[in-house]
Parts: structure tokens; sequence; C-alpha cells
């Protein structure tokens, strides 16, 4: 049977086969369970791009970074047809046309972060994100595309990188030679992409991560002469085989080298080539890259970094590839070879105090002197309450060595408390000043025995000893200061009821604390929400004189039935009356939002609904006073009465002419207009 060979390349090829004619099945498998990332920026201090180098840096080491990549074809398959077999012929043939481009473009963006602890070992990560990539899916019977890669931003295998320094055992010399030993663990994220089912099972994934956790062990050696740097590393990577046609990805041997100079102490121009061999002599899996940069400590230790290079051969080795990068590492620590004298594990040259051990109290302890007032405050840290605050010397407390910031214990720092010898009383009045307020009001009554102490007593000769104003002494609803009569309530009666003086007549209104009570019923048409009767409006007339005079009342105007006809009905008459009244007073100039309307139905009887007379109790109108929040200020609307009482079941259908609202029933005795509800 004629077969073909499948050719996978980064920059040439990878070889693979599968039965040319259509229809004919193969066995092939196209795994895409590994990477073909050739480009593995390392973490840590010292190093290069992807090449290490073996340097720790200082105890505790702190770096940092991101190291943006982009490659241009990096995974591209071709055609092989077989040649001829004989003695010094190729096995097969390229076709000059790629097949399918696999990855076409990618941008990748490795996020790099290390610390190395005591001078001996770094331990560092580096997570990989694809951010672009286009490409192709591929058919696994064809070697065609199925489809374009997944656009979606998608992590690739974290990696986990161990560095311990072998040679010099302690760091400490600037030049020479060095050697480390790294190892490096990944965890398989990339491949979560690929585990997004598909309704094509013949595709293959995205080639961004292996399908289980892989080790690798590298070996560093380096040489540093300032201003070069050279260094090369090898090492064994296991990872779980993944076929691809008729090749195997499996162990790898992994090498590097790199080289670099520093025209400058800010300037490092560098150059690396690096790779992996499948331990095959296939060379699509040798893959082989060469990258060149500059990296600019441009303040202090942020370094940027730029630069970019070329695949030379195989799976992985992109056709081109540029970098950009900006990375926090602290400059490479200075030559170091005078002992240590005073024993305290610094350095003599890195020692502010080479013959003073440093005391090791998590001060300063970085500069190698004792530190025997941490603070600066003259209060020895053996007798300092507070080694790393100083005293602040105001006369308080300051032999404790502690600063104190409030003398009270108010809360409220003494540079801001106009009392810091006495705590705020925190009732709420001026409680930002830190000083206590015994008599909020200011009207000489203290606040323990002051009924209002936010609100000052008037000083009229009127209760004066309760802490409260009384604005409206004879609570007749004229305010004492229009008031003409203060200390004799005005009767309410529609004659000159804003003077504040009895009048002759009988009273239609008297003002509670907790209601606006009318002493006479207000009249509507029978079964309707129109009002009728002049003496009704003489009563809502005198109601909105009583409002306009206390601008500060809020009323509920409650509408009430008895308990004839059905429920739902006597609801909405009762609500529709209610709203009539409201816009009665508002045409008098009473602000709407002054006036709510509720109506209550037959549900708050004050009288017995199995009496006439009870019901006509019943059918009433009320304006009760709220506070500002909107609920009663006075007591909450009665409870229905028991079983037999106001509240009892209702009676059998009136007479005719007799009903809810019914013309037949009287008022109260003084009006006889309309009954009312």
């Amino acid at each position: 049977m004629a077969r073909t060979t499948l050719a996978t390349v980064a920059v040439l090829f990878v070889a693979a086969a599968w039965p040319k004619e259509a229809g004919a099945q193969t066995d092939w498998k196209a795994d895409s369970t590994f990477s073909v990332q050739l480009f593995e920026p390392v973490p840590g201090p010292g190093n290069f791009l992807s090449v290490n180098g073996t340097q720790i840096g200082g105890d505790f080491l702190i770096t940092g970074g991101f190291l943006a990549h982009y490659q241009y074809q990096p995974f591209v398959l071709y055609r092989c047809e077989p040649g001829t077999g004989g003695t010094g012929e190729p096995a097969c043939e390229l076709e000059s046309d790629p097949m399918a481009s696999i990855i076409e473009h990618q941008v990748v963006s490795d996020f790099l972060f290390s610390v190395s602890f005591f001078k001996l070992f770094t331990v560092g990560l580096a997570f990989p994100v694809t951010f672009w990539q286009t490409g192709n899916q591929l058919n696994v019977d064809s070697g065609t595309s199925a489809g374009e890669l997944p656009a979606t931003i998608a992590p690739g295998d974290l990696r986990l990188h161990l560095k311990f320094r072998l040679f010099p055992f302690m760091e400490g010399d600037k030049e020479g030679f060095g050697l480390a030993l790294e190892p490096v663990i990944t965890a398989p994220l990339g491949h979560l992409v690929d585990d997004i089912p598909s309704a094509e099972e013949d595709r293959t994934g995205s080639f961004l991560g292996s399908g289980n956790v892989t080790a690798m062990g590298r070996l560093v050696a380096d040489f540093y002469h300032d201003p070069f740097h050279i260094a090369a590393q090898v090492g064994y990577r296991w990872r779980e085989e993944a076929e691809f046609y008729s090749r195997t990805i499996g162990h790898q041997l992994v090498y590097g080298g790199a080289f670099g100079w520093w025209p400058i102490p800010e300037l490092e121009v560098l150059v690396e080539a690096f790779g992996w061999n499948g331990f095959t002599t296939q060379l699509d899996q040798s893959p082989v890259e060469i990258d060149a940069a500059v990296k600019y400590r441009f303040w202090g230790p942020l370094v940027l970094t730029a630069g970019g290079g070329r695949g030379i051969i195989g799976m992985g080795a992109p056709v081109a590839r540029a970098f950009l990068g900006l990375a926090y590492e602290p400059p490479r620590e200075t030559v170091v070879e005078n002992p240590d004298r005073d024993g305290d594990t610094y350095l003599n040259e890195n020692d502010g105090c080479p013959d003073d051990p440093e005391d090791f109290d998590q001060f300063l302890d970085e500069d190698g002197c004792s530190d025997p007032d941490n603070d600066n405050d003259g209060v020895l840290d053996v007798y300092d309450a507070c080694p790393m605050v100083p005293e602040d010397i105001d006369g308080y407390e300051d032999e404790d060595g502690c600063e104190d910031l409030d003398h009270d214990k108010d809360g409220i720092p003494t540079p801001a408390d106009q009392c810091p010898e006495q705590a705020e009383d925190f009732d709420a009045f001026r409680d930002e000043d830190g000083c206590p307020d015994l008599d909020n009001d200011e009207d000489t009554l203290p606040d323990e025995a002051d009924v209002c102490p936010d609100d000052p007593e008037d000083m009229d000769g009127f209760q004066d000893d309760d802490g409260c104003p009384d604005p409206d002494n004879d609570m007749d609803g004229v305010p004492d200061l229009s008031d003409q009569c203060p200390d004799e309530p005005e009767t309410l009666n529609g004659t000159a009821d804003d003077d504040g003086c009895p009048d002759r007549g009988p009273t239609l209104v008297v003002v509670t604390a907790t209601q606006i009570e009318i002493k006479q019923q207000i009249n509507f048409v029978t079964d309707s929400d129109q009002i009728k009767g002049e003496r009704s409006f003489d009563i809502l007339n005198v109601v909105a004189a009583v409002l306009r005079a206390n601008p500060q009342i809020r009323v509920e105007i409650q509408g009430h039935t008895d308990n004839r006809g059905s429920h739902e009905h006597n609801m909405d008459l009762s609500q529709r009356r209610a709203e009539s009244v409201r816009r009665y007073l508002i045409e008098q100039g009473i602000a709407g939002e002054r006036l709510e309307a509720r109506g209550y139905g037959p549900d708050v009887p004050i009288e017995d609904n199995r009496t006439a007379r009870g019901r006509e109790k019943n059918r009433r109108v009320e304006f009760h006073i709220l506070s500002s929040t909107g609920r009663d200020m006075g007591e909450s609307m009665p409870a229905p009465p028991p079983e037999g009482g106001a509240g009892g079941a209702p009676e059998p259908p009136p007479p005719p002419g007799e009903g809810a609202g019914g013309a037949a029933e009287s008022a109260m005795p003084s009006i006889a207009e309309d009954p009312g509800f």
C-alpha cells in the first residue's frame, strides 16, 4: 500500500505517516498533551533569559516581573512524499507548501517570581499565559486543518524552580566560577484548555502543556569576570510519553549556553542558545533556538529587557521571536573578601559596624550594627515597652517609652483632642472634639436631667425645669410667637382661629399630642368620596389652619367605615374618601408631602357595629399626627374588639335605605346633612 509521511515542523520538519488513499484507516495518534513552547524564561537574580546563572542573591532577596514574547510559526505541518529508499537518497521529500499551520502567531507572557533564602537556595515560580494565538486544529486522519485554535486566553504549565548553589557554598564572591543544581517541576495547567468538550473527537488540542506533571533536573555552571558573564546548563526532563503520528515525545535532554557583557554597569548585552533532544537522531525532535537581548537597569532595581531571535531547526523553534519584559531585580551583590571580625555573619565590607556585632532584634538588622535604642527616644530597648515606637515626651507617662496618642483614652488622638485629659462622652453631639458635653443644648440644664438634651429650653416661665422648649404653652395649635393668648387655648371653631384666643361657639377641632381631633363628623355624598355640607368644609378649614400654624406636623388622614357591605368595597370607599380630604387640604395650601391618606375600611371600629349608633360612630375621618419617619407618634391603631363586641360578626342586611353609607342613617345630632361613612 502506498504511504505518505506527515511532517510537523517549527522551522524544518517533524515526520509522521498515514495512508493516503481515501477512506483508509490508520492507527496513528495525534496527542496534543505536550507544549511546543521552546522558550522558557527562568525566574531569579543573575540569570540570562532561559539560561540560568548560579547567583542566589542575598538572604530573602525577592525578584519578580514578566517577559512577554511573540513567536511566528513554531508548529507547521508538511507532507513528505516517500523516496525510492536508495543509498544516499532521502527517505522522503517535503512538499513546498505546508498542509496546516497549527500555531501561526502566538503571544505569551511569562510571569516570574523568586525569593532567596540564607544565600543558599532560591525558590522561583514561572507562570506562562497565552494571550493571543492563531492557527489550526488538526484533523487526525487527514492531517489537514480542522478549524481554528481556540482564541481564549489560556494558561500554560506552571513551573516551580528550585536552585541550590553548590560552589562556593556561601555566596559572597562576585567573580569566579559557580556551580548550582536546579530541579524544576511543572503542574499541567496548560492542557486544561483541551478538556473543553468538542463535538468532533478527531481534532487535536492547543499544544499549550503536558497532560501530567513533569520533572527536570538541571546542572548550571558559570564564570563571571567583570564585565563578562558566561554560563552553561544541561539537564534531563522526565515526562509522560505522547504520540504524535510516527513520533513519540518523551524524556528529553535539555541544554543551553549564554554570554553576557556589561559595557556600562546599567546595561547588559547578551546572547543565548538553547534546545532539547528527544534521544533520537530525528532533527524535528532536536529543536534549537538562538536569541539576543539587552537588559537596561533604568532605575534602581527595575530592569527593562528587549530582544528577539529565531529557531534553527525542530518542533517549537519559531521562524521569528520578539520579546519585551520588565523585572524587579536588585543589583548583583558587591565583592566581599574580608573575614567577619565581629562574628555577626555580615562580611566586613557589608558590615556598617565590622567590630560591633549586630544584635538581631528585627530592627535594621541588615546594617551589622547593634541598636540599643531602636526608636531613638532616649529609653533603652531593655526598659522600653515600645522599642519600635518612639516616646512622644509630652509629660504623660514618658518613662514607659511608648507614644501616648490618646491620653484620656477616648479614641480621639491627643493632637486632635481639644480636651486631651477629659474623655469625650460620645452622646452623638460634637463627639469629634474630644470634650465631654455635659449640656449639649447649652440651656444650663445638665443633659442627665434634661428631657430634651439637644433642644434648648425657651425659659418662658412655663415648665422651664424639664429642659424642653415649649413652643405652644396652651397646646392650642397656635405657636406662642403668634399666640395673642399663649396661656389660654384657642377655641378652634372657624372663628379667628389663628389669634390663639378663645372665642364663642362650639369647638370643632382639638389638638393633642397624637391627633388633630375633630368634634363633628365630615359628611360625604352617599357611597361617594364627594365631601358634602358647609359644616364639613368648616371643619376641614380649621384643620388646615392648624396645619398651617404648625408646619412641623405631618398627619395620616384615616378613613373608616362600619362593617356592612363587602369588605373590599368598604376598603375602597374609605381610601377614596381619605384621599378626597387630602386633596381638599392641599387646595388650602398644605404641602402634599405632609399628608398621607389611608383607608382602613371596617377593620378598626371604635363602637359596636351591631347597633345603629355604633355603626354611625365607626363611619369617621381621623387625623393622626406622624413622626418624621412616617409612623404614629402616639398609640398604634387599636386592635379589633373581641368576638361579640364592636368587631363581631356582621349583622344581617339592614332594612331598605340603611347601608354602609346609607342616606337613612344620620350622623352626629349636631349635623344632619349627611350620614358620613
